[in-house]
């Protein structure tokens, strides 16, 4: 993968990882004090769209944007991931937006 594209990759990838992890943690502890912004934390974390059989979105968000990072760190020690991590990056990506679209666009047709 280009070198520019991977550094991009994993700015992103952090930056999704910290979002996952605070809303991971305001889910679990429904600490109101923690909501930044216009205050609507509760709305969004009340949703039927919050949890997926009882697992909290932001969670599969940490776990996703944990194998991106893991997977980016893997390819310079690794020759399989060498060869196999843009595809490997592709379909975690892949499975994130069919996931999306699953959950949020298809149940509001």
């Amino acid at each position: 993968m280009d070198k520019r594209l991977t550094q991009i990759t994993i700015v992103l990838a952090i930056l999704g990882l910290l979002v996952s992890v605070y809303m991971t943690i305001y889910k679990i502890t429904a600490n109101d004090n923690m909501c930044l912004g216009s205050g609507d934390c509760s709305t969004v974390n009340a949703s039927r769209y919050s949890e997926v059989y009882g697992i909290p979105v932001a969670l599969i968000g940490v776990l996703g944007y944990a194998a991106i990072l893991g997977i980016h760190w893997l390819e310079r020690r690794n020759e399989f991931f060498e060869e196999n991590g843009s595809m490997m990056l592709f379909g975690i990506a892949l499975v994130g937006f069919l996931l999306f679209v699953t959950l949020f666009l298809i149940q509001n047709l």
